[in-house]
């Protein structure tokens, strides 16, 4: 069955659409704090925040980083970036190497104390997630992770400032 796309040069039809994406953010940010406090649940109050396991799965998934690459890629500062590499390296679960691309900015690595508590961090998502047993397919899952990677990326760096510029323009929300 082919899908049915909105005509968004009809005003009432980009009103529904916009509604509709109202519904999808409000959900995303209720989904955003139920993961908060199932995360906070699960992991219980080891010495790893929300932010220090957020760092640390993002190390184990990307590789080593840069302090300012970490920040760019989450919507926080360098320093509050900083303030958690620097618990992660108290606790050993990351090292400062020296960067061969940048004398200032170290890379950030995880150590294999590191990735051992990524392992359990999955291990015990992975097991929660079997036991919830959410009834939702494959190709629903899929398809939802394609309309929020569309979302993010129309809402993301010079495309945003462009559409914040035209929203600021006389009729800004008429078409060109």
């Amino acid at each position: 069955m082919e899908e049915s796309r909105i005509d968004i040069h009809a005003p009432a039809a980009r009103e529904r659409a916009a509604q509709e994406l109202q519904t999808l953010f409000r959900e995303t940010i209720a989904l955003f704090h139920c993961l908060q406090t199932t995360a906070a649940t699960v992991h219980g109050q080891e010495n790893l925040t929300a932010g220090l396991r957020g760092v640390l799965v993002g190390l184990a998934q990307g590789g080593a980083q840069t302090v300012p690459q970490m920040a760019r890629q989450r919507p926080t500062s360098r320093q509050h970036i900083q303030v958690l590499v620097n618990r992660l390296q108290e606790l050993g679960l990351v090292l400062l190497e020296e960067n061969p691309d940048h004398r200032r900015s170290k890379l950030v690595r995880i150590t294999e104390k590191g990735e051992r508590t990524v392992a359990l961090i999955r291990d015990r998502e992975d097991r929660l997630l079997a036991l919830a047993a959410i009834p939702v397919s494959d190709e629903e899952i899929a398809s939802t992770v394609a309309t929020l990677r569309t979302v993010r990326t129309v809402l993301t760096g010079s495309r945003l400032r462009q559409l914040v510029g035209k929203l600021h323009q006389p009729g800004g929300t008429q078409d060109e």
